[in-house]
């Protein structure tokens, strides 16, 4: 968003910390889910609760 709407003036702020390796992941999220979520983002993969 920001690099669309900065030419125009608009400032954009935003977190999006993607997939978290969280308990209710492990209970409620398919690895299938989970594999291709991760594999979306820049790191390839899921985020750590603890760091």
């Amino acid at each position: 968003m920001a690099k669309e709407l900065g030419p125009k003036g608009v400032r954009v702020n935003a977190i999006c910390p993607g997939l978290i390796g969280t308990k209710f992941h492990d209970d409620f999220t398919k690895n299938e889910v989970r594999t291709k979520v991760a594999g979306s983002t820049p790191l390839k993969r899921e985020g750590n609760p603890e760091k």
